[in-house]
């Protein structure tokens, strides 16, 4: 059930265009910077593939010198490292495996964006499969933060998605169209 979800949305994001996915890319900004201008420190992610870009709220938190950082893990770990920021440095798994210099705890973040293939009204989000922001936030204690917040392109939200006792659920979801506090 869920690879069909999966190959369904990946079919529907083909048909989006390069000027289609930079509009939604400016408007998620808009939709995002009630939740940007709360937070100091924030997770963000280089987009991939099909992936809603954040390149406008990446350049936007840097312009309001909130501090960033970004997942680093190895192919055969679920646990991903939180490293700071680094535009020249794109790729969330390492080719080889090291301790970055800095290394900062997930749970000290005010807000983490995550990306996702599909996410339901109730908040639950499907990802690739790897099951590594699962994983890596599992032990996270919301008291209250950080919030999680999926980022995916309008589309992206359907009715239901098939969730495990493992899956994390999301606070937010934003998309080119809105915000949505679940």
């Amino acid at each position: 059930m869920k690879q069909a979800i999966r190959d369904q949305i990946k079919n529907q994001l083909k048909a989006y265009t390069a000027k289609t996915k930079k509009e939604a890319a400016q408007k998620l900004l808009i939709h995002l910077k009630p939740l940007l201008d709360r937070a100091t420190r924030i997770a963000v992610y280089h987009a991939y593939g099909s992936e809603l870009h954040l390149s406008d709220v990446i350049n936007y938190c840097l312009a309001n010198e909130k501090q960033l950082y970004q997942p680093l893990s190895y192919k055969h770990a679920k646990h991903m490292l939180l490293t700071k920021y680094n535009a020249s440095y794109p790729h969330i798994f390492s080719d080889k495996e090291f301790v970055p210099k800095d290394c900062y705890e997930w749970y000290n973040l005010d807000l983490i964006l995550l990306p996702l293939i599909a996410v339901d009204v109730r908040g639950f989000r499907l990802g690739k499969g790897g099951g590594y922001y699962d994983t890596t936030l599992a032990d996270i204690h919301k008291n209250p933060v950080p919030i999680l917040c999926g980022i995916g392109f309008d589309s992206q939200l359907i009715a239901h998605v098939p969730n495990d006792d493992w899956d994390v659920q999301l606070d937010y979801f934003a998309s080119e169209e809105q915000l949505i506090k679940f």
